[in-house]
């Protein structure tokens, strides 16, 4: 990319051991995520979409060192952060926040909304008046008034928990948020909203995203360059707007035609349909993970895997070539 790397992720890698039996002997492990290598440039968002199961969260959780990595690095600011000790961490996980998908679970219900604002504050060893005026900066920055400072996340709405958990990302002035299917439990209509107040976020504190989404309607909103994950492998990468409009990789086509278009008039017989189960990352298909589900595999897919070639728009596909593919 031309742009300057906040954040590069090399081969990245997180098994999970399944243990067996009384002394739980390791007989096997589950490949959440199995080699991925990306880029987010300063400033820019990344959407990662993909089904429930690809790896896309652990991918999140690994970047954010929530979850240790099997092996791979993660270099944030030119740092290989995937190896560093705990005591080194704290420095850095000021800088790289997460926003989850349940408000619910993710704000402690017993707190109300100043001491779950200033509970990061207080351990970075900010003082007490400052923390007053940061805590009312980060309400207006998220447009809630400063009179729910006394509220309680049970008191409050979806959306403006959800508001909360991105004030609280917000609190530490990270570089990099990671958004982990953040609108997903909303209305249609609050979705839009937090979308937009990302966005203005971004603008104003020159932020950066990697956007976690099934949605494909959010992600191509708020998204420069879109990642598709198939059973813990990146299987197509793109700018956003060439991924939608030319995508390569059988299963890009699959979601996208899935998703819904407001329009009834309009039909499309040539619909692609995907058929059978995603198959378990815990005993991955030998060649390519989505050969089981593809209509146009080969010999060479059940027996090699693709590696992720291209620069600009990068697939893993044997095929693409047939779809139109370059």
């Amino acid at each position: 990319m031309p742009e300057e790397a906040l954040l590069k992720v090399v081969n990245l890698k997180k098994y999970y051991p399944i243990r067996k039996g009384f002394f739980h002997k390791v007989i096997g492990y589950i490949k959440a995520v199995d080699g991925v290598s990306l880029e987010i440039p300063r400033g820019k968002t990344l959407g990662l979409v993909g089904e429930s199961g690809c790896g896309k969260s652990t991918l999140g959780y690994s970047i954010a060192r929530i979850e240790k990595p099997t092996s791979g690095k993660i270099f944030f600011e030119g740092k290989d952060i995937a190896t560093c000790p705990e005591r080194e961490l704290s420095g850095i996980r000021s800088e790289i926040q997460m926003v989850f998908q349940d408000s619910d679970t993710s704000l402690d219900p017993r707190m109300n909304l100043a001491e779950i604002l200033s509970e990061p504050l207080r351990a970075k060893g900010v003082r007490k008046d400052e923390i007053f005026k940061r805590i009312n900066q980060l309400m207006d920055n998220v447009g809630l008034p400063q009179k729910f400072r006394d509220k309680y996340p049970s008191e409050l709405s979806g959306g403006e928990r959800q508001r909360i958990g991105i004030a609280r990302a917000l609190a530490m002035r990270p570089k990099l948020i990671i958004c982990d299917e953040p609108v997903s439990a909303l209305d249609v209509s609050i979705q839009a909203q937090i979308l937009n107040l990302l966005k203005d976020l971004q603008q104003e504190y020159h932020l950066t995203y990697l956007f976690i989404a099934h949605g494909l309607g959010s992600v191509r909103y708020v998204s420069d360059r879109v990642t598709v994950m198939y059973l813990g492998k990146i299987v197509e990468a793109a700018e956003t707007f060439d991924l939608f409009s030319r995508p390569q990789h059988p299963y890009t086509r699959a979601l996208l035609e899935a998703y819904p278009i407001p329009d009834p008039t309009r039909r499309n017989e040539d619909k692609m349909v995907l058929y059978g189960e995603i198959p378990s990352p815990a005993d991955p298909p030998k060649g390519c993970s989505f050969h089981t589900r593809c209509p146009y595999a080969s010999k060479a897919c059940c027996s090699m895997t693709p590696g992720l070639k291209g620069k600009g728009h990068a697939v893993a596909c044997f095929k693409c070539s047939q779809l139109g593919g370059s």
